[in-house]
């Protein structure tokens, strides 16, 4: 049995979708709608739209060179985290990035 008003927020999705893909992401489908990104994707993909990309952030290679540079002084993560106001988490991914 479905649902007249699931069936009408699905359509909403699928408007909003349709009338801005390929620029627009799940993201921006969830701020306009208030539904969550999970049921986005249900609706988009029940009905065989592509998915939209997630955006990519270009990663700052300033910061890259800044950590390799903190990290030959310092040789811990964790201080170079709270000197770049990062976790030292991603002081590991910066130094995973070569600066050649």
């Amino acid at each position: 049995m479905k649902h007249p008003a699931r069936e009408k927020r699905k359509q909403q999705v699928i408007d909003i979708y349709n009338t801005r893909y390929p620029n627009i992401t799940i993201a921006d489908i969830e701020k306009e709608t208030g539904h969550s990104y999970r049921t986005i994707y249900r609706y988009l993909n029940e009905v065989g739209l592509p998915l939209p990309l997630k955006k990519v952030t270009q990663t700052d290679m300033d910061k890259v060179r800044r950590a390799h540079q903190l990290y030959d002084k310092h040789q811990n993560k964790a201080k170079v985290g709270r000197i770049m106001g990062v976790s030292p988490r991603q002081i590991g991914r910066y130094l995973e990035i070569s600066i050649e």
